[in-house]
């Protein structure tokens, strides 16, 4: 999984550049943690899985990214 942040990173043409992926497939595909709602967050330097409270203590435990419980998703990010 972390090949793909990787990759991923490599592909952003600079620091102010970030990927907000939202879908559910694609959530899984670079967190490896499947949630009903959520989004992962992808700059240069770091990649985050943000979820709410119901996911939060999987999330830490089973994701390969960072994880950031929110009340409000878009506020949060």
């Amino acid at each position: 999984m972390i090949d793909r942040i990787t990759k991923l990173k490599s592909l952003l043409p600079d620091v102010k550049c970030a990927v907000l992926i939202t879908s559910d497939e694609n959530r899984v595909y670079f967190s490896s943690f499947r949630s009903s709602a959520g989004a992962v967050l992808v700059t240069k330097n770091s990649a985050t899985l943000f979820v709410d409270f119901r996911y939060y203590l999987a999330a830490k435990a089973q994701a390969c990214i960072d994880v950031v419980c929110y009340n409000k998703l878009y506020e949060s990010i």
